[in-house]
């Protein structure tokens, strides 16, 4: 025991003081007395003196864990041990397998060494974290595990889409003798499945003509899981297949020990795409000669149009448009050839001659060998001097695949806008139509009946809660100027907007009126039941069908103390506490016992117990 005398100020100061805790591993009670001439206080402080954690050794069995088969076996064990030096005080370790496992939480290790085995489900890359820890110092190592095995039932498949979004519809390349047709317009979207779905690939590589890729190394982010298979989804841009002819395409699937090899003949062939209207309101007159105007991603040359003017249902074939004349009578061998295409900046433009009054449509049928599309322009032609209605929604999603999102519980209103420019007076017809959606291609499933809503005929369509059922929709505005006495039935136009209806969630309560916290007594029970208070803000799930978990951290004066980890960043809730560790039980829970609470209705009531 020894005394230290220090002086002080009078004004509030932190002193501090060095210490040699010696060589010896030992318990110091270190006592410090502060005091004055009218009063002293006293603190008590243990001291633990322990050798530290200066460097741990890891052995592995198999020793080379980055290739190893266990094809058709399972599970895959591995052997661990951890040797220490002989003077570490009281060590322990604790592993995390890097499977999203529960960890193996801290054990004692004994005569400076410890053996364990665990054995992985499936194959896999897994990052193995082993710590180990005494009360004055801890060191972390990590290992790189790698199960591989062949890749079971490999085979690929050639696909493309229509429409660039994530869902879109997967369509099958066309096969003709041993060789596949690819529109050079579009991706080609190679589809690559195996059976042993966790088996994990080091990388692919794509091969086509001159253009050569390798993913980077355990690049996962392609590979989609099912509970049958592993996809792997490899994308050949059109703009390479713009640039090649007829090519084989080369796709290898690889990791340590296996590969596996894809090989196909794909043929570029040019597709009719993305052609649409210019938008021109005005009014002709008989006899007028009118300009179409059509923007264009590509025409599929060697291709023909053939012009058709459809009004009240009666179809007159005009004539045909074309990369040249040759490939229009191929086509359309009795319909006169106009010309040849007038493009320029990616437009396309010809002209006809108005013939008839009322709304016409000229429908425009382009086709090649490969592919076909048709567009529709609605021209209005009239003796009145009027102007077609011109007519938009607010905030139009006008996209089927970037729709305007919506919650099912929440009212919402659609507004059209639309602006008339007619030196007569005459009713105009404000009409609004629903129709349910394919998400995957647009196309129209069923109308829906909206006659019973009372704001069908008005500019602002209102669409109350709960009343639509998730999914796709498309409304269209539609306005018509009218008379009995005039053609003006023809001064009509439509505009569409697409709405997704979305979940809008499960509101879970613990407590009456959205009470967030209650106060108990120590000799009272606390019973927690979200099923009676929660509820589906969309009326559509019953609350009793759903799995509840409960989770608790302590908290003091605001601030989170301790939380229970699976892992750095899961959580554990107290189900899984309570019914798969026996051990260190206060360690990871905010409970000193597993009989502080139990669970009823299938683990959807906890009830704490009274102390």
């Amino acid at each position: 025991m020894f005394l230290i005398y220090i002086s002080a100020s009078i004004y509030s100061t932190g002193d501090s003081e060095e210490f040699n805790s010696g060589n010896y591993i030992r318990n110091l009670n270190l006592t410090v007395t502060a005091s004055d001439i009218y009063t002293s206080k006293t603190i008590n402080v243990e001291i633990s003196v322990q050798n530290p954690i200066t460097e741990f050794i890891i052995q592995t069995n198999p020793t080379n864990l980055l290739i190893i088969n266990y094809q058709n076996q399972s599970p895959k064990s591995i052997g661990f041990s951890i040797f220490l030096d002989s003077n570490v005080t009281e060590p322990f370790y604790l592993v995390d397998y890097g499977d999203g496992s529960l960890i193996n939480f801290a054990e004692k290790i004994f005569n400076f060494s410890a053996n364990f085995t665990y054995a992985y489900l499936t194959s896999g890359y897994y990052k193995v974290n082993i710590t180990v820890f005494n009360k004055v110092s801890s060191i972390s190592k990590y290992l790189i595990v790698r199960l591989v095995e062949d890749f079971v039932d490999f085979e690929c498949f050639p696909t493309w889409r229509l429409f660039p979004f994530d869902f879109a519809d997967d369509f099958n390349l066309t096969k003709i003798g041993n060789a596949y047709l690819a529109k050079k317009e579009y991706d080609i979207r190679i589809k690559c499945y195996w059976l042993n779905k966790d088996s994990p690939i080091e990388n692919y590589t794509l091969q086509y003509g001159s253009y050569f890729y390798v993913s980077e190394k355990w690049d996962q982010s392609n590979i989609v899981k099912t509970d049958e298979y592993a996809e792997l989804i490899i994308t050949l841009s059109s703009d390479i297949l713009k640039n090649e002819n007829v090519n084989e395409i080369f796709i290898a699937v690889s990791n340590e020990l296996f590969q596996k090899v894809y090989k196909a003949i794909i043929t570029p062939v040019s597709s009719i795409k993305d052609i649409i209207p210019i938008t021109d309101l005005s009014v002709s007159k008989r006899g007028d000669i009118r300009n179409f105007n059509y923007t264009f991603d590509s025409l599929g040359e060697p291709s023909c149009a053939l012009v058709v003017e459809d009004s009240n249902n009666f179809n007159n074939l005009l004539f045909t448009i074309g990369t040249n004349e040759e490939t229009c009578t191929s086509y359309y061998p009795y319909i006169p050839f106009k010309e040849k295409y007038q493009t320029q900046n990616k437009t396309l433009s010809f002209s006809a001659q108005m013939t008839r009054i009322g709304l016409i449509n000229y429908e425009i049928y382009f086709k090649n060998e490969y592919s076909t599309l048709t567009v529709i322009t609605s021209v209005t032609a009239s003796t009145e001097d009027c102007n077609r209605p011109r007519v938009d929604i607010e905030n139009r999603s006008s996209l089927f695949y970037q729709p305007r999102i919506i919650q099912r519980s929440k009212r919402f209103s659609i507004i059209g806008i639309t602006k008339v420019n007619c030196k007569k007076s005459f009713k105009n017809l404000r009409k609004w139509s629903l129709f349910s959606i394919r998400e995957s291609n647009g196309r129209i499933i069923r109308e829906i009946s909206i006659t019973s809503n009372p704001t069908s005929s008005f500019t602002e369509l209102v669409i109350p809660s709960n009343s639509l059922s998730y999914g796709l929709y498309k409304f269209v505005y539609k306005v018509q100027m009218f008379d009995t006495n005039s053609d003006l039935a023809a001064f009509q136009i439509d505009v569409d907007h697409y709405v997704k209806i979305v979940p809008s969630g499960i509101v879970v309560q613990l407590f009456p009126g959205g009470m967030t916290n209650i106060r108990r007594g120590l000799d009272q029970n606390i019973i927690l039941d979200p099923t009676i208070y929660s509820y589906d803000l969309d009326s559509y799930f019953s609350v009793k069908n759903l799995k509840f978990k409960f989770y608790c951290s302590i908290i003091e004066d605001g601030i989170i103390i301790k939380s229970p980890l699976i892992s750095l960043n899961k959580f554990i809730d107290l189900e899984s506490i309570k019914f798969n560790y026996t051990r260190n039980f206060s360690s990871i829970s905010c409970f000193d016992s597993l009989d502080s609470y139990f669970f009823r209705n299938n683990g959807n009531l906890l009830n704490i117990t009274a102390r």
